[in-house]
């Protein structure tokens, strides 16, 4: 049996979860000067999805341009029933539960969502070029 590789730019679990311990105790984070996300930037993803499979490595281009900007970087994994637990717990955890639901299993996109608010902005789609993909992370991020 072959092995699955993830993509590079958004390890398994080992940094999933410690991106859910960080995130848990981002409050004692906040009061030490660190930042609220601006935007979660949540990528709805399975390893047999064909456009997770263009998507990914667009992402991946421009990924490194937004590692020390107010985008938090998620991924909903559906690739099994294992990953589709996890990820209910930890949008259910970052109060995305909502839009957990709301996808209704469905992957192939990045949502952008409003940190604050927790409404979409817009939507990243394998359609996207690496350039749409970098403009309207900018956009969302302010810059």
């Amino acid at each position: 049996m072959a092995m699955r590789q993830s993509p590079t730019w958004m390890p398994r679990a080992p940094v999933f979860l410690a991106a859910v311990l960080a995130l848990l105790l981002s409050a004692g984070l906040q009061a030490a000067g660190s930042p609220a996300p601006k935007v979660l930037a949540v990528l709805m993803y399975a390893d047999w999805c064909q456009s997770c499979k263009i998507l990914d490595p667009k992402l991946q281009a421009v990924r490194a341009e937004f590692n020390q900007s107010d985008i938090l970087f998620l991924r909903f994994d559906f690739t099994d029933e294992g990953t589709t637990h996890q990820s209910s717990m930890l949008a259910q955890t970052l109060d995305l539960g909502e839009l957990y639901e709301r996808n209704g299993g469905r992957t192939g996109y990045m949502a952008l969502v409003d940190g604050a608010t927790g409404a979409i902005v817009t939507l990243i789609t394998a359609g996207h070029s690496e350039t749409d993909i970098q403009n309207l992370l900018r956009e969302v991020a302010g810059g």
